[in-house]
């Protein structure tokens, strides 16, 4: 029997069993460390479903490959941001937060993919690899998901519009400058025109 010094067999001659890939610490997942065939968890029809894999994807980890660089791309190129969003036909179209939002987004979504492909088939706990995404991230000074849930949310819309971020338009046209630099005055130009409505209908 090949044992380790601490105790834990050193896994030689297991076939295609696999020892467990190096990973940050998820809760009790180190309490045990069983070796186990890592294929068996990203081929299971749980894995397919929670990390929505596409038809042509074998399985959730081909998945979350492809949406880790698919979100990479959004990181890497000032404009990548249009690789995840639909129905927009002007850079104009999307205001300056929107666009940061995306890329926040994107960051916070990799990083929770990254520890997905490390903790998963151990601990198959995806609110769990949120969580250390949002502490992880939150070190580094990046304070744009309030709590982990965000990032789940936004991982499940994410996945459900097939892959793109939902973008929500101006319904109205966008204001004269002076009156964005000066909301005071339109204000001022609002309240004047409901108190003088029936002057100024036609």
């Amino acid at each position: 029997m090949n044992e380790s010094k601490d105790g834990e067999l050193s896994g030689r001659g297991s076939g295609s069993l696999e020892t467990r890939p190096p990973s940050l610490p998820l809760g009790g997942c180190d309490a045990v460390a069983p070796q186990i065939d890592l294929n068996v968890y990203w081929s299971s029809t749980e894995a397919k479903k929670l990390f929505r894999a596409l038809d042509y994807e074998i399985d959730a980890l081909q998945a979350i490959n492809n949406q880790m660089e698919l979100l990479q791309s959004v990181l890497n190129d000032s404009k990548g941001y249009w690789n995840v969003i639909t129905g927009l036909e002007a850079d104009d179209d999307l205001t300056t937060y929107q666009k940061w939002s995306i890329r926040m987004k994107s960051q916070y979504l990799y990083c929770a993919l990254q520890y997905a492909k490390l903790n998963m088939p151990l601990c198959q706990n995806w609110d769990e690899c949120c969580k250390r995404a949002h502490e992880h991230l939150l070190m580094c000074g990046i304070t744009e998901a309030g709590r982990s849930r965000c990032i789940r949310n936004w991982y499940s819309g994410f996945v459900t519009n097939n892959r793109r971020f939902s973008v929500q338009l101006p319904t109205k046209h966008k204001l004269p400058m002076f009156l964005d630099l000066n909301p005071d005055a339109k204000e001022g130009i609002q309240l004047y025109c409901r108190e003088h409505l029936q002057e100024l209908s036609v």
